[in-house]
């Protein structure tokens, strides 16, 4: 389906809506993302990013910038609040990396823009974002 110059509005610039807005951006439709705050800030905690997660990153070209804000983990493991193992990761170990859901929905956005055909941001509530 050509989907170029097609008009898609994405309401909400999560990591959802920003890996939406960027994935159609790039096939070529003219994306409006809305979002009712000015400023990506503290969102929840840590996320973990396994296999099937990077690799949709590392074919957004994204995974550079992701490696850059996140850490590897090489093992892990679940234990109780006294030390007792609950469960470990198999060997080998799976690729997983941690990092922050801001910084996750900070690199999806900073790719939204520098996308050849951005999409226009605006915000809901308050001062446009544009």
């Amino acid at each position: 389906m050509d989907i170029t110059n097609l008009n898609v509005a994405v309401v909400g610039s999560g990591t959802g809506g920003a890996a939406t807005a960027l994935l159609l951006a790039r096939q070529g439709a003219q994306v409006t993302l809305f979002e009712r705050i000015r400023q990506v800030t503290a969102l929840g905690a840590g996320i973990g990013l396994a296999e099937n997660g990077l690799a949709v990153l590392e074919r957004l070209g994204l995974l550079a910038a992701i490696e850059a804000v996140s850490c590897d983990v090489g093992t892990g493991r679940v234990v109780t609040g006294e030390g007792r193992l609950l469960l470990a990761a198999p060997t080998p170990a799976p690729r997983v990396r941690m990092l922050r859901r801001q910084a996750l929905q900070q690199v999806l956005l900073d790719a939204v823009a520098a996308s050849t055909s951005a999409p226009r941001r605006i915000a809901i509530r308050g001062s446009p974002a544009t």
